[in-house]
């Protein structure tokens, strides 16, 4: 399943991106859709930005699910950096692809 990232900083201001297997796809609707993909061994690194706690309402307002928001900066390997802000669960597979080896 995808994860959305909410892009607002970084080379890719303005643009769509989304973490799924491994990749993180960016779309800069300059092109074609998610026209810029960074397979794992392309991200060099993350930094955790700010860490909040929001609620999630469920049925009608009656049950809050708190879920954690998390934006970080994320550095390519050709040089180019994404802030966006991401569920937590994305955050550490993203944080996990950084750490594996270039081929």
């Amino acid at each position: 399943m995808a994860d959305q990232l909410k892009v607002f900083g970084g080379d890719f201001v303005g643009s769509e991106a989304m973490y799924e297997d491994e990749h993180i796809f960016v779309h800069t609707k300059s092109g074609s859709p998610y026209d810029t993909t960074y397979p794992a061994n392309m991200v060099a690194g993350v930094e955790l930005v700010i860490e909040e706690n929001k609620a999630r309402f469920g049925l009608i307002g009656l049950l809050a699910v708190p879920r954690k928001e998390v934006t970080a900066l994320i550095r390519f390997r050709d040089g180019k950096k994404l802030l966006a802000t991401m569920n937590s669960d994305a955050y550490k597979k993203i944080v996990a692809m950084s750490l594996q080896r270039q081929p």
